[in-house]
């Protein structure tokens, strides 16, 4: 088996055990109310703090669910105090730890990853008449006012 085919059955498999998860904790009634959610994972005790650094940490580097959602769950769960903490904590880590993993692998894990036409395609867009460069500051701007509203 090659690493492409491993990557998208891995990722296929994380996509259908999270759409499970959502689907368990919709009927459960854990998204639906804030009160079960707040029970939800306080259940988990002294844990509850560290389990969701953890969720923030691999949601910043396999980015299945929105940061967004977490972000806010956070809040909710834990207050605003507590809850700035864990997630500023957790997507941090996930940060720093997805710099290394560029810094250490870079390119050649890209191309594991992606098909040479698909890299090839991306790089010679962003490359032509500074690209890169607007998309990058209009993303960032558009990131940064709607985190703010």
């Amino acid at each position: 088996m090659t690493y492409k085919r491993a990557v998208n059955i891995i990722s296929m498999l994380g996509l259908i055990l999270t759409a499970g998860f959502m689907y368990w904790a919709w009927k459960q009634g854990i998204l639906t109310s804030q009160e079960n959610m707040q029970k939800f994972i306080m259940g988990f005790g002294t844990a509850a703090g560290i389990i969701f650094v953890l969720i923030q940490i691999i949601q910043v580097i396999i980015p299945v669910i929105p940061g967004g959602v977490s972000c806010v769950a956070g809040v909710i769960v834990f207050g605003a105090g507590m809850g700035f903490v864990y997630n500023y904590v957790g997507i941090c880590i996930g940060s720093i730890l997805v710099f290394l993993i560029a810094k250490r692998y870079g390119r050649p894990l890209m191309v594991k990853m992606f098909d040479k036409k698909l890299i090839d395609k991306y790089e010679s867009w962003t490359e032509k008449n500074g690209r890169f460069t607007t998309v990058s500051y209009t993303h960032l701007r558009a990131h940064e006012t709607s985190q703010d509203l």
